[in-house]
């Protein structure tokens, strides 16, 4: 498992992979803990050391929002890492810096004030009472809308501004959101102009990749990530059969080959759209979903132009045949338990179908491991 390399005194506690323990360094320390990732019956939970709990109080509605997104024990280990590391800074910084913080509140009002009327008060989105966040709203060459956050820390303007934008993570974008933990400097990139031109370049450098995920969105049959966000890099596409394929684009190339293609459904249904895959010569100079259609037609949906441009919902097909839903309300759990059955072939989330072959008198256990039969055709599951 890749978490064991950055967190390798964590190991799974359950055969589901849900349930965590082990010991985590956190500020040079190492601590306790268990992580209980959400699923159907059960929602996030976070169990630890007394020392654990006492460092994590001060951040536990920040820790609720992010870790409770995490669906991989990976993400969450390093959320939960990065925002206690990111504390412990903001920590350091703010009481090293309190007694700076009382000459710099007028200058601090008049910058903000001056570069607000230089960026154009239309594009604030949103603002804070105290004037130390912001959501900036950028309109590309497209037409799209972009949201990008803005955090003024108590040092601003000595110290730079945080920045967020929901934009793949790359090298450079990587830069731009740089931490107010940086040295204290009066550079002019540092200020909050500088910072928003730069985000508006980095959105503007990514408008192929946009172009291409919305060509995709539009026109096949996208399963997850729901909500589609424009950060995420990758697709899951519905190929018919209980079958799918999740391919990650590179933003640097959107029209290149995906690097990484991984098909999911029974074996026998997936071996065609495996070999027609493998036997597509890639066109470089045909758009991302024009590849993709022609080495999968399939994954065209076929309401993509209906009048009034109203889709009906492509996950139905795909839906678990236990809750008759795709998505797991509350996790990003999808059916990935496929009857053996090819006549039958139908998905089941893997809560979903444990739950229900417990409840199955005729179930029998072994090392953990559940034997019993398809809810449907009866055959061996």
């Amino acid at each position: 498992m890749s978490f064991l390399h950055a967190f390798p005194y964590m190991a799974p506690a359950d055969e589901r992979g849900l349930l965590y323990r082990g010991f985590i360094t956190l500020l040079g320390q190492e601590h306790y803990l268990e992580v209980q990732l959400p699923s159907r019956q059960q929602s996030f939970a976070l169990y630890g050391s007394p020392e654990l709990k006492a460092l994590l109080q001060p951040h536990e509605k920040a820790l609720e929002t992010r870790l409770a997104q995490s669906q991989d024990i990976a993400w969450c280990l390093n959320d939960l890492k990065s925002l206690l590391e990111q504390g412990e800074k903001d920590k350091i910084a703010t009481t090293s810096d309190r007694e700076a913080t009382k000459g710099v509140s007028a200058q601090k009002w008049k910058q903000v004030y001056s570069e607000l009327s230089v960026i154009g008060f239309d594009k604030v989105h949103e603002m804070s009472d105290a004037l130390d966040a912001f959501v900036f709203r950028y309109t590309d060459e497209k037409g799209r809308a972009h949201d990008i956050q803005a955090r003024l820390t108590a040092m601003y303007p000595l110290h730079p501004p945080v920045m967020t934008l929901d934009l793949p993570a790359t090298a450079t974008i990587g830069q731009l959101l740089a931490s107010a933990s940086s040295d204290a400097s009066n550079d002019a990139s540092m200020l909050l102009v500088a910072r928003l031109q730069d985000a508006y370049v980095q959105i503007e450098q990514l408008s192929a990749f946009f172009d291409a995920m919305d060509d995709v969105d539009a026109h096949a049959r996208v399963l997850a990530p729901v909500p589609v966000k424009r950060a995420d890099v990758w697709r899951r596409l519905a190929l018919g059969n209980h079958c799918s394929v999740q391919v990650h684009v590179d933003p640097s190339h959107p029209t290149a080959r995906p690097a990484q293609t991984q098909f999911f459904g029974h074996e026998k249904h997936l071996k065609p759209f495996q070999t027609a895959w493998s036997a597509y010569t890639w066109n470089p100079d045909a758009s991302l979903f024009a590849n993709l259609s022609a080495a999968l037609p399939t994954i065209v949906s076929s309401s993509a132009n209906a009048p009034g441009g109203r889709r009906t919902d492509e996950q139905d097909e795909m839906a678990c045949a236990i809750c008759f839903a795709y998505t797991l309300a509350g996790s990003n759990d999808v059916p990935t338990e496929i009857c053996n059955n090819p006549h039958c072939n139908r998905g089941f989330h893997s809560s979903c179908i444990v739950e229900w072959l417990q409840s199955n008198p005729g179930t029998t256990m072994s090392f953990n491991i559940l034997f019993g039969q398809c809810p449907y055709c009866r055959v061996d599951f």
